[in-house]
């Protein structure tokens, strides 16, 4: 830097000299021109150049221009090479640092541009598979509802049905109150008109006990079957079918404790809950299930044990 102020400083210095030789000459000019011409002194410059022209002919004056103008030139030029070109070069690097960071600049902004195409590519395929998980989840909860809906049908129908279970129980439980008595003595027999009894209760000779009284009516079958008592029905068609008894019979509730049993019916006529009374036909006479012949087997139980039936009849 320090050089190229001191050239400049040189540079200027040669101008100035050279400006002094050109008014010298020019002083010099003047001079023999006013020596030479006899109209005076000029002092108007262009005027006196005007007439060097004219004294001192053309070439003197234009050479002298022309070297003025050539040192000026070389001078500007002189300038240009020690001051403006390197500025220029510094100013070339610096506009060429310039485009290769607007170039790297283009390159990194293209490539975010490329990651987030990228990343909306990937939210939008995220979002769509949401969408359709919120879909497949809306319809499981759909058909869980409609599940639970049947779920909560079904278990009404059978808090229903077991309401109306609970209130047949409820019912039988109050008719066997209102016939909690002492029907020793009081029952009725089961068949009427002309029959036998083919087995009394107790011990048999085959080493079997026999639970109730065998009964059947004399030269005929299928006679008709009555309630001993009062009572509901407890169970009819073939309530021992499941332990291979294929038997028809009918059970007759006459209290919380108290009930009669009617077997071999060849068919029943009165179905569970039936409340029936003394005297009432439930049934005919038979030889189902574990049977010899066409008879009826009438039992009476108190809390499940067989009792002797002749101590309920007449």
């Amino acid at each position: 830097m320090a050089g190229i102020v001191l050239g400049q400083k040189r540079r200027d210095v040669d101008v100035e000299r050279e400006d002094v030789a050109d008014r010298v000459l020019i002083l010099d000019a003047t001079q023999t021109t006013e020596r030479v011409g006899a109209s005076g002194m000029w002092t108007n410059r262009n005027r006196a150049i005007e007439r060097l022209f004219e004294v001192c002919g053309e070439r003197v004056v234009g050479g002298v221009i022309r070297a003025r103008q050539s040192r000026r030139r070389h001078h500007a030029a002189a300038n240009l090479s020690d001051d403006f070109l390197p500025r220029l070069g510094v100013g070339r690097d610096t506009l060429t640092r310039l485009r290769d960071a607007a170039a790297a600049r283009a390159d990194a902004l293209a490539e975010q541009q490329k990651q987030l195409d990228a990343a909306r590519a990937a939210l939008e395929e995220k979002r769509a598979q949401l969408e359709e998980m919120q879909d497949a989840q809306e319809q499981r909860f759909a058909t869980l509802n409609q599940s639970a809906i049947g779920q909560q049908e079904l278990i009404a129908a059978q808090e229903q049905q077991l309401a109306a279970q609970q209130a047949l129980v409820d019912k039988l439980k109050a008719a066997a109150d209102r016939l909690d008595i002492a029907y020793r003595g009081r029952f009725d027999w089961p068949e009427r008109g002309p029959f036998l009894i083919t087995q009394e209760f107790g011990p048999t000779r085959f080493n079997a006990f026999h639970t109730g009284l065998d009964m059947s009516y004399i030269n005929r079958c299928e006679g008709p079957i009555y309630a001993a008592g009062d009572g509901i029905v407890l169970a009819d068609g073939r309530p021992n079918q499941k332990y291979g008894d294929w038997a028809i019979g009918v059970v007759i509730g006459h209290s919380q404790h108290l009930a009669t049993l009617y077997w071999h019916l060849s068919r029943e006529i009165v179905t569970v809950g039936q409340e029936v009374h003394v005297g009432d036909v439930i049934g005919y006479e038979g030889a189902t299930g574990f049977a010899t012949g066409c008879h009826l087997h009438f039992e009476v139980q108190f809390d499940g044990s067989p009792q002797n039936p002749r101590k309920y009849l007449p």
